[in-house]
């Protein structure tokens, strides 16, 4: 069976660091976490404050909000924390992804630690704070070890459909989160099967191929983001959050506005799960994005009982540029 090398070893330790410290670049760069880690973060606010009856809201993966609540109970916040956490992990699953490609081919370890220090859906996954991370971690473990014989063609069959399955988890969720929700599962393997692909060559052709291979990733994970100006979701919600009195709520179908505000993040896909959730008196306001905002119909249906908010002259700009509509019961 192979195993890493001395020389290596030291190779593939510095891409650890490297995949660590690239995740935090782009983390640095995030201007709002992602819309399936809202929920993530205000269940591991609720948690470290005591709220543990909240997980019945998540009974089905609640272990990267438990994983990142004992950070928030010492103070730090809820999307640092994932940040923080999503890099080191994203890091550390370098290393028994080049343990099982090297046990599965001789020098495809390297490779596959270089490969999965780029993977563009990681990289962005950690500044958004989605758990993506995490199942990547898991997935380099369990190919690590049974990444050989029997068991490891079984593994190497149901990654893919996994990846599929989690990506279409959530119908209504936007392509770019049904993408990252995938990539937890699906990157960690491709970059095993290229590395193994890539251990065939030359060393000169491999190192080639990697070159070719790293340098769009790189690129893809540093213009995927976007832009500063989304940030003005986050603004909106804790702007709105210090207007709320004791009992009201804040509605939203964007959840990053509703996690901004301290509020769970519900997802409201159609103008029926909006107007049952406005028909509580506890509802003070409601934010929409495009295109419920947009519809004729839900607007007259709202009329009756919430207005437009005016919003300081400096963000109205921001704001409409966003898509979003701010309602305040009448």
């Amino acid at each position: 069976m192979n195993v890493l090398s001395v020389r290596d070893r030291r190779v593939v330790l510095w891409f650890v660091v490297a995949a660590i410290c690239w995740r935090w670049l782009l983390a640095a760069r995030t201007p709002l976490p992602g819309s399936e880690a809202c929920h993530d973060l205000w269940l591991a606010t609720r948690c470290a404050g005591g709220d543990l009856a909240a997980l019945g809201t998540q009974w089905w993966a609640p272990f990267w909000a438990l994983l990142l609540a004992p950070a928030v109970a010492c103070g730090s916040s809820a999307w640092l924390a994932a940040q923080v956490g999503a890099a080191v992990l994203g890091g550390l699953a370098a290393w028994p992804l080049a343990v099982a490609a090297e046990r599965r081919r001789a020098g495809a370890g390297v490779a596959a630690a270089a490969l999965c220090m780029v993977a563009p859906g990681l990289c962005l996954a950690a500044g958004l704070g989605t758990d993506g991370n995490l199942v990547a971690l898991l997935v380099a473990s369990a190919l690590g070890r049974w990444g050989t014989g029997a068991r490891g063609a079984a593994v190497l069959c149901l990654l893919p459909g996994l990846g599929m399955l989690v990506g279409a988890w959530r119908n209504d969720a936007p392509l770019p989160d049904r993408w990252l929700a995938a990539a937890g599962l699906s990157e960690p393997l491709l970059a095993f099967a290229v590395a193994i692909g890539a251990a065939r060559l030359p060393s000169l052709g491999r190192d080639l191929l990697l070159c070719v291979v790293v340098a769009p990733a790189c690129y893809v994970a540093w213009h995927g983001q976007e832009a500063p100006s989304a940030a003005i979701e986050r603004w909106l919600g804790r702007h709105l959050a210090s207007r709320l009195q004791d009992g009201e709520r804040l509605v939203s179908d964007r959840p990053r506005v509703a996690w901004a505000a301290g509020q769970r993040p519900v997802r409201l896909a159609s103008s029926e799960a909006v107007l049952a959730a406005a028909a509580s008196p506890e509802v003070a306001w409601l934010v929409l994005g495009e295109p419920l905002a947009a519809s004729a119909s839900l607007s007259a249906a709202l009329a009756g009982t919430f207005a437009r908010h005016p919003l300081p002259n400096d963000v109205v700009d921001a704001v409409a540029e966003r898509g979003l509509s701010v309602l305040i019961r009448r």
